[in-house]
């Protein structure tokens, strides 16, 4: 129910994801952030609490408030984020960092060194940071 909501692109719903990002569950806070991301500039109301979710002991729901909030402007605190989480021992959520990297483009910059440091001269089938890591460098050395 919570990526239904989360997904629909509908306005009206924001009260409902809003709730979603206090929720004691992480996957419906996470949920909750991704409606805000859906939701872009109509969730300006949940900043503040966005803000507090780059704190949320989750990785996956910290990663999605970075770009949620990146989405409506912010970049300083997401980036710092999302650099944390280059730095984890959590393969996944090193991708998931490295994704949202990469849509932030040139605004990704400033993470260059951190993000060359998960790039393999070796890269074998389960290096999903590496190849990730690679694409971005890629990116971001050739604009």
């Amino acid at each position: 129910e919570a990526d239904e909501i989360s997904s629909s692109k509908d306005p009206t719903a924001l009260p409902a994801i809003q709730e979603m990002l206090t929720d004691k569950d992480p996957i419906v806070r996470y949920w909750g952030v991704i409606g805000c991301t859906v939701l872009s500039s109509h969730a300006r109301s949940s900043t503040a609490r966005l803000k507090e979710l780059l704190q949320d002991r989750e990785i996956s729901v910290r990663i999605a408030a970075a770009e949620a909030l990146y989405i409506q402007g912010e970049k300083e605190q997401p980036l710092k984020t999302l650099v944390a989480a280059l730095k984890s021992d959590n393969l996944m959520a090193r991708v998931q960092a490295l994704n949202v990297l990469e849509v932030m483009g040139d605004d990704a910059r400033p993470a260059l060194s951190t993000i060359r440091s998960l790039l393999k001269d070796d890269i074998k089938d389960g290096d999903y940071d590496a190849r990730a890591a690679r694409r971005v460098t890629e990116t971001l050395e050739n604009n």
